[in-house]
């Protein structure tokens, strides 16, 4: 059961973190829907929700201020501009502000990549030197991505796609929009954008692939939206993503493709 300790949300172990993910069979949930379970009680909890465009909006919602959430006895920090996870156990929680102010000279304090499978490790007693994988596999690397199509002199679609890395938590997802020019600057507008998504991906040490078919999801977003392909604790290895739109309220003058491979 989530709780508040100190101004932070608490997962009682890592197998109940884990389990807000959803089997990746039935991939295709938006990541958003799993980050509401945490909107109310955040907000009633937690003194100020955590806002800043470097992080998901499910980190958003289970980090407090200082980026740190506790997942078992383990205080957990994602520096998400260093690419850093900083991890310290819970019977040190009298040096919880060395962990809140990135002390590296605190030899309690563990140091792990947002690259590394870090619960996955602190399962296994593994420290941030190990070799960060006992498989062969190779996890795909951190990708951002976009395509543009502009129609008539100040309206266009855009379709961004993201593979992210945060150590405990990863993500693939899409973004398209629908913006306007105005005094030369880019912003959304409104109007429905129908988008068709493809996918697939395979998890790090896994032979298996997710979906086993390429599945078509179609969304409607107003302005904007996210679509996530995979959001989940374990990092992956393959991945192909691909966001088509369908058509529009307001004529665009053709659909178009945007695709982008992680290993596939």
């Amino acid at each position: 059961m989530q709780k508040v300790d100190v101004n932070r949300v608490v997962f009682e172990s890592i197998e109940e973190y884990e389990n807000l993910f959803e089997d990746p069979k039935t991939t295709g949930k938006k990541a958003s829907e799993v980050a509401a379970r945490f909107s109310t009680f955040n907000e009633a909890t937690v003194d100020s929700a955590l806002e800043d465009t470097l992080y998901p909006e499910f980190l958003q919602k289970i980090l407090n201020d200082d980026h740190v959430v506790q997942i078992d006895k383990w205080l957990i920090k994602v520096d998400a501009e260093k690419e850093q996870v900083l991890v310290l156990d819970k019977k040190y929680l009298d040096q919880y502000t060395d962990l809140a102010n990135s002390n590296l000279d605190n030899k309690n304090i563990l140091v792990y990549s947002t690259e590394d499978q870090v619960l996955s490790m602190l399962k296994s007693n593994s420290k941030p030197s190990a070799t960060r994988v006992s498989c062969s596999g190779d996890g795909a690397g951190p990708d951002d991505g976009d395509r543009d199509q502009t129609y008539g002199k100040n309206l266009r679609v855009r379709i961004q796609t993201h593979y992210r890395r945060y150590g405990i938590y990863f993500e693939l997802c899409a973004n398209p929009s629908k913006q306007k020019k105005r005094l030369g600057i880019w912003s959304y507008t409104s109007g429905n954008l129908r988008v068709e998504y493809s996918f697939k991906y395979q998890k790090l040490c896994s032979g298996e692939v997710f979906p086993s078919y390429a599945g078509n999801y179609t969304g409607t977003s107003y302005g904007n939206s996210t679509f996530s392909a995979y959001s989940g604790s374990e990092r992956l290895e393959k991945y192909f993503i691909e966001a088509r739109t369908v058509e529009q309220s307001d004529n665009v003058a053709s659909p178009y493709t945007f695709s982008r491979y992680g290993g596939f």
